[in-house]
């Protein structure tokens, strides 16, 4: 799988993966389950249809990595436990702008809640902290992929 914006691509011949890692050799390799290559292409498939397109989708593995969540509760955690509890931090941010909702001159047009810097920060620095690779993958996803813009203050005058 290829990330990088614009192009997002899914290799799966043998191949073609043998020549990208030889030709390219930062490129990380991990296998994956099949689920998770299927969020991937729903995700590629996504991001080339335009940054207006809403991708409905609970992480495999979590119940609160996504829009929303799948929770029954506070307590009710995925098997990638460690992963939802930062994601659930994050759902729970206090200061968030709904999309169409406005606060003071600042108006949330986007398709997806934005949240204020400081929690977007907090939700990076724990995937971070948990350091797997299904960490790795929610950050890319939020971060780079989706791309949610954050807000703050600031005082413009002295």
């Amino acid at each position: 799988i290829t990330l990088k914006s614009p192009i997002c691509r899914i290799y799966n011949n043998r191949n073609d993966i043998q020549v990208l890692l030889k030709t390219n050799p930062l490129f990380v390799y991990e296998s994956m389950y099949v689920e998770t290559v299927e969020l991937f292409y729903k995700i590629c498939k996504g991001t080339q249809r335009g940054p207006c397109q809403n991708i409905e989708f609970i992480y495999p593995g979590t119940k609160w990595c996504g829009p929303g969540n799948i929770a029954k509760n506070y307590s009710d955690l995925g098997v990638y436990r460690d992963e939802d509890i930062c994601c659930r931090e994050h759902d729970h941010c206090t200061r968030t702008l709904e999309t169409g909702q406005c606060y003071f001159n600042l108006c949330n047009t986007s398709p997806y809640t934005r949240s204020h810097c400081e929690c977007d920060g907090k939700f990076q620095q724990c995937l971070n902290k948990v350091n797997t690779s299904t960490a790795h993958t929610l950050g890319v996803i939020f971060f780079n992929i989706v791309k949610v813009m954050c807000f703050k203050e600031e005082c413009l005058f002295g």
